[in-house]
């Protein structure tokens, strides 16, 4: 039987600790600078669709002024608005609770980005 020599191999857990302590680190700041890219990407998104929605908003306003009052045309763009909240609101767990679960769970939980990606691609084929 080999003699084990105690202090190296608790020289060779230390290392092994410090090895694994510095991957859980890695593996840390790498899946959150991808949910900060995400958010990012977000907040641009929501950004110019808020731009697009107000200048079509303004635009409608200015055509259908041309047939109604200009306090009418305002009245049917918040309903326009009122509607869509609610299509929105009532589509929200598709719209945005799946899709961020799936994000979020990709980056966190999954060993490997190619794993992820082909869950993530086969449960989109299975939804459509």
């Amino acid at each position: 039987m080999e003699n084990f020599n105690i202090e190296q191999v608790q020289s060779d857990l230390k290392s092994y600790a410090r090895t694994q302590y510095d991957l859980l680190r890695l593996n840390a700041v790498s899946s959150l600078s991808r949910l900060l890219g995400y958010l990012l990407l977000a907040i641009c998104v929501i950004l110019l669709l808020f731009g697009i929605l107000s200048f079509a908003a303004f635009a409608a306003i200015g055509a259908m002024a041309s047939c109604m009052p200009v306090w009418a045309a305002c009245l049917v763009m918040v309903g326009v608005f009122v509607v869509l909240i609610v299509v929105v609101a009532l589509m929200r767990k598709r719209l945005f609770i799946n899709p961020f679960v799936k994000r979020l769970s990709g980056i966190f939980f999954a060993e490997d980005g190619r794993k992820a990606e082909e869950i993530r691609l086969r449960e989109e084929a299975q939804n459509d």
